[in-house]
């Protein structure tokens, strides 16, 4: 065989140095009629010249470029007729025997005829011939892209505005001729034996397309539209033009080209033909088809996507569906939403809604769905945060049934981009209040405010989210803290809930609810930016706001404000939690005489409570107001008392116990108010 091999390739070879076009068809064509298994060494045979000519030239390279690809596509005409010796041989060495009945991954009989293997071209031949074709050339011609560049300098030359509208409808007139012709690829290849060609010739499907969007898309930027005469109908052959190619990608149901449908660029087609798209990707079972709907009407198509027959359908269609394959859908959704600016506000919602119900609501999508699905919405949502909104929405109407699930979506959402709107911060206060602790609602909503971003902006000039929002924050979390830890004037529930935390931390046991929420309500209101101290710089090169009248001026009254009455009613009360709020939002820590009236005793609760990280964080905010006149703080007892309180909280039982085994100092509460006196000292 060898001697034969070495004859055939030096007989090619010959014919290759001066091949024409047709001499190029004629090997191939031979190649097509081999048995399996001979391309590992004949592949080398095809020889597709590149589309580097000018003009007619290389125009005359593309067709044959394309008449290659069409013919290893396309079925092959008369094989059996040139390997009927095979069939003989096969014959004599076959018993009588019924032959094995093949089975796909689906436990379907597969339609192949397993007493011929012969007849069919094994795949890695087919993916070896296949590869001899770069579709890079192709398109470096129809885009115009010439090598060397301006200068010499090596770099490729390529310049969209060139390129006139006529051309431009010639571009996506071969984009659909290839198309087409690996559409007819998929077609021809239908076995499951053949599920790495096509996803092969998903790939170069894909490939073709991400070239022409991104030359669409240039060519738009480097043209204005006012110069474009034919514009209207660049964008309806454009679109035109994906429509074909998604629908050849969703006709190759079961054999690995859905992945690529995840992977197409959706920026550039119209608002009007992704209603369309996502209906069909939304209603079609995989059959060959193009969609068939009313032009210009996207409104009736956004009904028929929210009607639950057809929501229905999708989640049927993704039941019936490899697990697989229903995770590409899905991302394609995904994709679409996330390429679109938020002014289709509309599509990107009922694309969150369709992910949203197939990943968390129905039982039997949801096993398989859950964790991709979080994902998706997740990469939405960083995209378009407005969405976590309307998902927050969608999760109150259905929480019956998401239930739990709903912590396991919101823990990957990117909260830290969220503008709630008032309404949500409405339904997070009634989840807050009125739920349960061991409730889904009440443990979202502990989620969501932890999450959120009580930070300054990129720039550092302003508030991620207003400062009204971090008031009525903090007010709502005092209201919760009340309800669920009713402090005593002595302060004797907290400091026991305060160590059995500490001795739940040093056993490494789960602490209990209680305690849980003891640690979050303080957490959240430490990092809520209450105090004119705290807040970003005014323009000017002040280092605060404490001088600024007009900030100051709009600093709340703790006892005139109808909105503090709880927070006020539990500061009297002797409630610490109401008492560092009070400090850190109101005139009690924002003037000197308010706070050595009636903050100093706040302040002074704090210690007496052991919360001493929150006295900490209040003195932080309100010594700055004393640095012009320090003798009102150094004279005051009840200051000197704090301050000599806070100086030995860590010397508690358990602390002393933990030392025993791992010393450890400064403690966790002197540190804190060390670092807290080197800021302030800068």
């Amino acid at each position: 065989m060898k001697p034969v091999q070495e004859w055939l390739t030096c007989m090619v070879s010959a014919l290759l140095r001066i091949a024409t076009y047709e001499d190029h068809l004629f090997i191939l064509n031979h190649l097509l009629r081999c048995p399996p298994g001979l391309a590992d060494w004949t592949a080398a045979f095809i020889q597709v010249l590149p589309s580097t000519g000018a003009g007619s030239q290389g125009q005359v390279a593309v067709d044959h470029a394309l008449t290659v690809l069409a013919t290893m596509t396309s079925p092959i005409r008369g094989r059996e007729e040139f390997l009927q010796h095979m069939n003989s041989q096969n014959d004599n060495r076959t018993n009588a025997s019924k032959p094995w009945v093949v089975l796909n991954s689906e436990g379907e009989e597969e339609n192949e005829d397993a007493s011929r293997p012969w007849l069919l071209l094994a795949e890695s031949d087919l993916i070896l011939l296949l590869s001899q074709l770069q579709l890079n050339d192709v398109f470096r011609f129809a885009l115009r892209v010439t090598p060397g560049g301006a200068g010499g300098g090596g770099d490729d030359a390529y310049d969209p505005a060139e390129m006139s509208e006529a051309a431009m409808l010639g571009l996506f007139a071969l984009g659909t001729c290839v198309v087409a012709i690996l559409s007819r690829g998929l077609e021809s290849f239908q076995q499951t034996r053949y599920r790495q060609l096509n996803k092969r010739i998903g790939w170069m499907l894909c490939e073709t397309v991400q070239y022409i969007c991104d030359h669409w898309s240039n060519y738009r930027r480097a043209r204005p539209a006012d110069t474009m005469t034919m514009l209207p109908r660049l964008c309806t052959e454009f679109d035109s033009f994906f429509c074909k190619a998604t629908s050849s990608l969703f006709s190759a149901k079961r054999f690995g080209a859905w992945q690529f449908i995840a992977e197409m660029s959706f920026v550039c087609v119209s608002a009007d033909t992704m209603w369309r798209l996502l209906l069909m990707l939304h209603t079609c079972s995989g059959a060959h088809h193009q969609v068939e709907l009313p032009a210009g009407n996207p409104q009736e198509i956004m009904w028929k996507l929210q009607d639950g027959d057809t929501v229905q359908q999708l989640i049927d269609n993704l039941q019936a569906m490899p697990q697989q394959e229903a995770i590409f859908l899905l991302t394609a959704l995904s994709n679409m939403a996330a390429s679109r600016d938020d002014g289709e506000r509309q599509l990107i919602e009922v694309i969150v809604a369709l992910i949203y119900e197939a990943s968390f609501i129905d039982q039997v999508t949801r096993d398989f769905c859950s964790k991709s699905g979080r994902d998706l919405l997740s990469s939405i949502a960083e995209r378009h945060p407005f969405t976590i909104s309307f998902l927050l929405g969608r999760v109150n109407t259905s929480m019956l049934r998401v239930g739990m699930m709903s912590l396991y979506l919101f823990h990957e959402i990117p909260l830290s981009l969220w503008q709630p709107t008032v309404d949500d911060v409405q339904l997070v206060r009634d989840w807050l209040l009125k739920g349960e602790l061991a409730s889904a609602e009440s443990q979202l909503a502990r989620l969501l405010l932890t999450g959120m971003n009580w930070g300054v902006t990129d720039t550092g000039e302003e508030l991620f989210l207003p400062l009204d929002l971090h008031r009525e924050v903090a007010v709502m979390v005092t209201e919760a803290y009340i309800k669920v830890i009713p402090e005593s004037k002595g302060g004797l529930l907290y400091y026991s809930i305060q160590q059995l935390y500490n001795v739940s931390a040093l056993v490494r046991q789960t602490p209990p609810q209680e305690q849980q929420f003891y640690s979050w309500a303080t957490d959240l209101v430490h990092r809520l930016r209450l105090h004119a101290a705290a807040q970003p710089p005014p323009p000017g090169g002040a280092a605060t706001r404490l001088g600024d009248a007009a900030f100051l001026a709009e600093v709340p009254d703790l006892h005139k404000t109808p909105r503090l009455r709880a927070v006020a009613a539990s500061a009297r009360d002797g409630g610490a939690m109401a008492a560092y709020v009070a400090l850190a939002a109101t005139a009690h820590g924002h003037n000197m005489a308010d706070f050595l009236s009636d903050g100093l005793g706040m302040l002074a609760r704090l210690a007496a409570c052991q919360q001493h990280v929150s006295a900490v964080h209040a003195l932080r905010v309100v010594t700055p107001l004393f640095l012009d006149n320090p003798s009102y703080l150094s004279t005051a007892e009840r200051f000197v008392s704090v301050v000599r309180s806070i100086s030995a909280a860590d010397q508690t039982y358990v602390k002393m116990a933990r030392d025993l085994f791992a010393p450890e100092f400064p403690g966790k509460v002197l540190q804190l108010f060390s670092s807290m006196m080197l800021v302030g000292d800068r």
